[in-house]
Order: C-alpha cells, then sequence, then structure tokens
C-alpha cells in the first residue's frame, strides 16, 4: 500500500502544474500591473477572436490602467455589445464614458446598472458626479443623501454634498455638511478653507477666525489657511496683524498677485499710506489689470493721497473713482448684500435689495426669479411671489431650463394655495 502516497503527491503536482497554466502570462503581467507588456498580446487574442467578450474587457482595463481612456471605451463598448447582461463590464462601460467626458451616456448606462445593482456605492457616486457636472445640483444632493442614510459617517460624502449646496448658494446646509466633515476627518485642508469662507460670507468673523486657528494648529505654515485667516482679521477689522500676515508671505515670496490690494487696504488701515500707494500701483504690474479705471483702486489711492496732504492728486484719482464707476458695480453691490441677507434669514432687507440691483440693471432678469423664491421662502408674500415668477416668465428666454420649469410649477401651486385661502 506504499503506493498510495506516491500517487498522491503525483496527483498534487500534476494539478498545481495546470492551475499554473491556467494562470497564463497575460495574467502575470496584469497581476504584478505591467499592463503595456500586457496589451499587445491581448490584442493578439482579440484579432484571433473577436467574439470573445472577456478578452476584451481584459484589454479595456489594462488600457484603463494607463489612462488610454478612448482605447479603454472602446475595448469596453465592445464588451458590452457582445456580453450586455455582464453588470461589470456594464459598470465598467459606465465609468470609461464618464472619464470621456460624455457625460449623457454615462448618465443612461450608471442608471441601467443601478437598475440592477441599486446599492453599488461607486456607481451611485459616480451618477451624483455626473448630476454635479450637469448643474443638476437637487439630484446629486438626493442620491449623496441616500448614500448618507446608510453611511453618515463618511465624511467624503457630507464633503461633496456640502459643496453642491453651496453652489445652489445653500450657505447654511452647505456649512452644516462641512462641519459634520470636519467633526469625522479633522485632517482634511480643503473642508476647513470651505468652512471659512463660508462663515467669512455670513457675517460670522470670530467663528472663521477659531475654525482659520484650528486649522493653522494641524497645518501651521499653509499659505492657503493664512490668506483666510488674513481676510477674516480684516473683516473684523484687525488690519495690523492681517498686515503681518501677508509681510509674512511676502517673505516668503508666497504673496499672490490678488494679495497686493488687500496689503494695500492694510497699510491704508495702519496709517501707512505711502506704502499703501505703492501695493494699490504694484496690483497691475503682478495682475496685468488696468487698475487706472478701477474705481475702487482710484478711490482707495485718493484716500491716501489725502492723507498724505496730495491735494491735487487726490482729486484727480477720486475723480477718476466717480467717473469709472459703473451701473453694473452698483447693482452686483446691491445685489450680494441682498444673497447675504437672505443667508441670514433677513428676507424683508433681501428683497429690498435685490429691488434695487434691478432697478440699476433691469437686464437682469434672473433677479424677478431671486425676489418670488424669496417672497415664499419667508411664506408672507403669496400674491408677491406669484408675481415676481410671472415677471420672471415673462422675460426668460430660456424656455426650456430648470428655473423656468420650476418657476412654471411653482406658479400652478401658488395659484391653488391663493384660491383656497380665499
Amino acid at each position: 500500500m506504499k503506493f498510495i502516497p506516491i500517487l498522491l503527491i503525483t496527483i498534487a503536482f500534476f494539478g498545481s502544474k495546470t492551475q499554473a497554466q491556467k494562470f497564463d502570462k497575460i495574467d502575470q503581467l496584469l497581476f504584478s500591473e505591467q499592463y503595456e507588456q500586457a496589451i499587445p498580446l491581448l490584442q493578439k487574442k482579440v484579432d484571433q477572436n473577436n467574439q470573445d467578450y472577456k478578452n476584451y474587457y481584459r484589454l479595456g482595463k489594462a488600457y484603463q490602467n494607463i489612462k488610454a481612456n478612448d482605447k479603454a471605451l472602446e475595448a469596453f463598448e465592445k464588451a458590452n455589445q457582445l456580453q450586455p447582461e455582464s453588470n461589470n463590464y456594464l459598470f465598467s462601460y459606465s465609468a470609461a464614458l464618464f472619464n470621456s467626458g460624455n457625460y449623457d451616456k454615462a448618465k443612461e448606462k450608471t442608471l441601467d446598472f443601478l437598475e440592477r445593482k441599486p446599492d453599488h456605492f461607486r456607481a451611485s457616486l459616480m451618477l451624483a458626479k455626473i448630476y454635479s457636472i450637469q448643474n443638476n445640483y437637487p439630484k446629486g444632493i438626493e442620491i449623496y443623501n441616500q448614500l448618507l442614510a446608510k453611511d453618515s459617517l463618511n465624511y467624503y460624502l457630507h464633503k461633496q454634498s456640502g459643496s453642491l449646496k453651496y453652489k445652489m448658494d445653500n450657505y447654511i446646509g452647505a456649512l452644516a455638511s462641512y462641519l459634520k466633515a470636519n467633526e469625522i476627518n479633522e485632517k482634511d485642508l480643503a473642508v476647513y478653507v470651505k468652512i471659512i469662507q463660508i462663515m467669512f460670507e455670513m457675517g460670522g468673523h470670530q467663528d472663521a477666525l477659531v475654525y482659520a486657528n484650528k486649522g493653522l494648529a494641524i497645518y501651521p505654515e499653509n499659505p492657503s489657511l493664512l490668506r483666510k485667516k488674513a481676510k477674516v482679521l480684516m473683516g473684523l477689522k484687525w488690519y495690523e496683524n492681517a498686515m503681518n500676515i501677508y509681510e509674512d508671505l511676502q517673505e516668503k515670496k508666497q504673496l499672490r498677485a490678488s494679495d497686493y490690494k488687500s496689503l494695500g487696504i492694510c497699510y491704508m488701515q495702519c496709517k501707512k499710506y505711502q506704502k499703501a500707494i505703492e501695493y494699490f500701483n504694484l496690483i497691475s504690474i503682478k495682475t496685468g489689470a488696468d487698475t487706472d479705471k478701477d474705481p475702487m483702486i482710484n478711490f482707495y489711492k485718493g484716500v491716501c493721497s489725502i492723507r498724505l496732504h496730495k491735494t491735487k492728486e487726490a482729486i484727480e484719482l477720486l475723480e477718476k473713482a466717480v467717473f469709472y464707476i459703473t451701473p453694473q458695480i452698483k447693482a452686483d453691490m446691491h445685489l450680494q448684500l441682498a444673497k447675504a441677507y437672505k443667508t441670514n434669514k433677513e428676507f424683508e432687507k433681501a428683497v429690498e435689495q435685490y429691488k434695487k440691483s434691478y432697478e440699476i440693471d433691469s437686464k437682469n432678469f434672473q433677479i424677478l426669479y431671486d425676489i418670488a423664491s424669496t417672497y415664499e421662502e419667508y411664506n408672507s408674500k403669496t400674491k408677491n411671489a406669484l408675481t415676481y415668477y410671472t415677471k420672471y416668465l415673462q422675460k426668460c428666454e430660456e424656455k426650456d431650463g430648470k428655473r423656468y420649469e420650476y418657476a412654471k410649477s411653482r406658479i400652478l401651486h401658488l395659484k391653488e394655495k391663493i384660491h383656497f385661502e380665499k
């Protein structure tokens, strides 16, 4: 009976050899990430048998790994045609379409894939990104909310949701999402930058300063955080502290062209008028902008010239400031103020500023939509909201736009509401 162990060893040896043969050279190359060597061998296999969808799929993955997206897309498309029932191939095909910038078709194929595998995380994430790229922010947020319902501690999802809310001018919602992302992961630099920016825009300068310092405790020399902190300090009118940061950045050769104006303002507020003028003059050199026609730069230089008792220069500069200030600038100032009031839930003041902006710039009919939605948001002037949505529709030329469709739906809703309130 001694032959039995020998027989078993022989079977094991030849069995393992058979397995090794199955793991062919192409597989070995793919496994060891030698994609460029594997591609010609896979192409040869495809040429020998153009009906084998598996080789097209493997060829697509190899091309995808070397960032040859057009060739990857071609291979995945062929694999999908030969085997449309395969979920894996369909997802790879969708991803290749996304990477090639064909977002409409990528959305179509991703939706097909999610019908088969509705809980697929990466496919859902890709669909949310497609909606974001196509400016369909509500649909993107809807997907992020669905994913967060299953994984509430995924800071990346909170971060992406915050980004979409910010694009929709929903600053409070965006801030809540970014704060949650920061709570989960305190080391994401981009989240700190966004939190500080939103708090600054909402007028919460003290809170913004707290997060600037919190971020700098982790990244003490980071130029982006230092710039944000300097801006916040300017908002708090702590110009000397802000000036010190900008001077530090300049010494390290990290001062951006856009920082010269801020540093000039700091010098002006710290009564270093000549130095302020020097930095205001540097703006055109550093940025290439024609500051000679910039009303605000002329105004700042005029104020500095008055303080330096250079009356003739001051008059010339201030006359330029008055001459070059345009209705568009005034209209935009009122518009930005309206958005700030709206974010702060001061709706009546927001409407007042929107109307002032529209009086100056009646070509910007989008303001009519903003007035209507603001009236509706604080829910006290239903008829006024209806009036401004109607005015918006009359002016709007993009009849297939999302705002146009939304305004039409709100008009129907408001008419029903007014009818039942009688």
